[in-house]
């Protein structure tokens, strides 16, 4: 029934980074439903989302016409290891609800693991988050992402990360990572070394 999907972080009460959010709506009905008004989030969620716990995570589902909230209380998880995988031809520009092009990938390994995607050598983003590199002077973030994530855009936006084009050769060079998303900020973000990449 539903085509795409925005995760939405609301903390306290407040939802995080709508116009980043908004923004990617407006790409996707422009690409696919050009004829049709986009969805207007911020009025949306006021008149249908209340949030009952101090950090939610609200998944809003929608096509062309019709949309459905889904909200949660939210916590991160931790991965003891990340496993590179290679993809030449995976794409995911928009946010699609289909997610087999990664699920293919997670059913081989442990829940508590997670992916990094490698496509034409270079990084890009893992199956539910893009990636963020310390070099031990900035946080540098894949200019090759899958998905042009919002809290990218935010932290691209405010000068926090700089973007990099960051080829398979070059992960010797970083001290540590993280993965940021919608539910995770580079401050929030948990914290991984380098040699838990297999």
């Amino acid at each position: 029934m539903f085509r795409f999907f925005e995760s939405i972080s609301i903390i306290d009460g407040i939802p995080q980074n709508l116009n980043f959010h908004q923004i990617r709506i407006d790409h996707t009905f422009k690409q696919f439903y050009p004829k049709m008004q986009s969805h207007h989030l911020d009025y949306l969620i006021s008149k249908n989302v209340h949030a009952r716990f101090p950090f939610v995570k609200c998944k809003f589902s929608y096509n062309e016409t019709a949309f459905q909230f889904f909200c949660l209380a939210y916590k991160a998880k931790c991965y003891k290891k990340f496993h590179l995988v290679y993809n030449d031809q995976i794409n995911y520009e928009y946010k699609y609800i289909d997610r087999s092009c990664f699920d293919q990938y997670l059913r081989t390994i442990p829940s508590d693991h997670q992916i990094l995607i490698v496509k034409n050598e270079m990084l890009t983003d893992s199956s539910l988050s893009n990636l963020t590199f310390y070099d031990g002077y900035r946080w540098l973030t894949p200019a090759t992402p899958l998905l042009k994530g919002t809290m990218r855009a935010s932290l691209l936006a405010d000068w926090k990360i700089h973007e990099e084009s960051i080829q398979l050769k070059h992960l010797n060079l970083f001290k540590k990572f993280k993965l940021i998303n919608a539910m995770n900020s580079l401050d929030s973000a948990n914290e991984y070394s380098m040699n838990l990449i297999i």
